[in-house]
């Protein structure tokens, strides 16, 4: 029999010495046998307990260990009434646990506990701890899986087991001790059937149930092959992202006030409004919003957060996609032609920053990442006549004279410009032809090609 006094104790407590008791207004765990005598596999469990004076619906809620975030799953439907115990255990615990006058667990998963510096959580569905029991050294025990100072580790064949349901200090070292092993299940409630206890009515007004983002989804560029979310910029323009979440608020969609995503990263922070795209049921709505990636916008990883608000409280769901880096470059002009020239004279072809001045070559950062300019072309011929390539020049600052000036050949040159990435990032790009003394008439065509190579 666990417990029988100890509400009235509490309450003596408040009266003689008020702030030491904390009364537990939620699921707290109440005993956990992580070291059997026999199997550890099949041995092990976790038991729940409800002090408050109202049913909770315990649904979803996860045990995480050690081993996993979600060791074991509280099955849907699952309903914890008042002063009731609840009993996890590991599969096979109806045939292997140590004592085979225990009850049966309400519900059997593979779980894992260690035996020493470790812990286990009761976990609510929308992430947030409920409470938390660890056990050794809390240097070794995981973020989340204890309260204040964990409990000392305990003999095998023992538990550690609350000393008094109804309150929770968050400190394992003051709520729980060593004991012989009394796991109860949900046809059990605190004190059992006997005794003379005196309940006290407790109500409780709710008057606002906070919203939850129950996912968040990036549409972004189908890659089977690599994990997480890519987008691929689009060069010289915008690339649209679709962002969707859902949000469910229990006390129904209509309580939902606002919805916003913030998206950080390398390029800075957006702040979206997001749009109420479906109703998926009384409770549950859809919502989504486009994030505009420009294409000069620095690659990297991107952080999408949702944030749902109703007149009181918020909830929050974070992803992330990565922005793929894109090395790219325009040239505002497609041909050019050489005017006035004559042999044993040179003639110019000047560069700008204008992209709207097609005979004056403009070189355009479309990319997302700073880059040097690759130059090669072919010679100059008509028909069996030519001109050798190396007679044309040219230049990223109208000097042919200057760092930034090369000659023409039909192999890459990679010139090291250091272009950042950015809207307007622009560079003149001029040519000099020089024509031998021994050239002969004709009509010459070349082709030069202009490439972007990451810095």
């Amino acid at each position: 029999m666990r417990n029988r006094i100890a509400l009235a104790m509490c309450i003596l407590n408040m009266l003689l010495m008020p702030g030491i008791c904390l009364a537990a207004d939620h699921i707290v765990i109440s005993e956990v046998l992580y070291d059997p005598v026999g199997t550890e596999t099949g041995g092990e469990a976790a038991e729940l307990y409800n002090p408050t004076a109202g049913p909770i619906d315990i649904s979803g809620y996860t045990i995480k260990t050690e081993s996993s975030p979600a060791d074991a799953t509280i099955p849907a439907g699952t309903v914890l009434q008042a002063h009731t115990f609840y009993l996890i255990a590991d599969t096979g615990w109806s045939t292997l646990k140590d004592n085979a006058s225990w009850p049966q667990a309400d519900h059997e998963e593979a779980i894992t506990m260690s035996n020493t510096d470790a812990g286990v959580a009761l976990v609510h569905p929308n992430g947030t701890t409920i409470d938390a029991v660890g056990w050794g050294d809390p240097a070794g025990i995981g973020t989340g899986l204890y309260e204040g100072t964990p409990k000392t580790v305990v003999a095998s064949g023992n538990s550690i087991r609350r000393t008094d349901l109804t309150i929770d200090t968050d400190d394992n070292s003051a709520d729980f001790t060593a004991s012989a092993p009394e796991p109860q299940n949900s046809s059990m409630t605190a004190g059992g059937e006997e005794g003379n206890g005196q309940s006290i009515m407790i109500t409780v007004d709710v008057e606002n149930n906070p919203p939850s983002v129950d996912t968040v989804a990036v549409l972004g560029d189908e890659d089977i092959s690599t994990a997480g979310v890519q987008v691929s910029p689009v060069p010289e323009s915008t690339k649209e992202v679709e962002v969707s979440a859902d949000i469910t608020d229990t006390d129904s969609t209509t309580s939902i006030m606002s919805v916003f995503a913030t998206v950080s990263g390398p390029a800075g922070q957006k702040n979206l409004t997001m749009e109420k795209t479906s109703d998926l049921n009384s409770t549950t709505a859809r919502y989504g919003t486009t994030i505009l990636m420009e294409f000069h916008e620095s690659a990297g990883m991107y952080n999408v957060t949702i944030t749902a608000e109703d007149p009181a409280t918020s909830g929050t769901l974070s992803t992330e996609f990565e922005y793929l880096s894109m090395t790219a470059i325009s040239v505002d002009s497609a041909s050019l032609h050489f005017t006035g020239a004559k042999p044993g004279g040179t003639t110019d072809i000047s560069g700008d920053f204008a992209l709207s001045t097609a005979d004056a070559p403009t070189v355009r950062n479309i990319g997302n990442t700073r880059i040097d300019i690759g130059v090669y072309g072919t010679n100059l011929v008509d028909g069996t006549k030519s001109i050798a390539a190396e007679n044309i020049k040219y230049s990223l600052d109208n000097d042919f004279e200057s760092d930034l000036a090369g000659t023409l050949t039909t192999g890459l040159q990679i010139m090291s410009l250091g272009m950042d990435n950015g809207a307007d990032s622009v560079a003149s790009l001029g040519f000099r032809l020089y024509v031998p003394p021994a050239t002969q008439n004709g009509n010459y065509t070349s082709t030069i090609t202009i490439v972007a190579v990451s810095s």
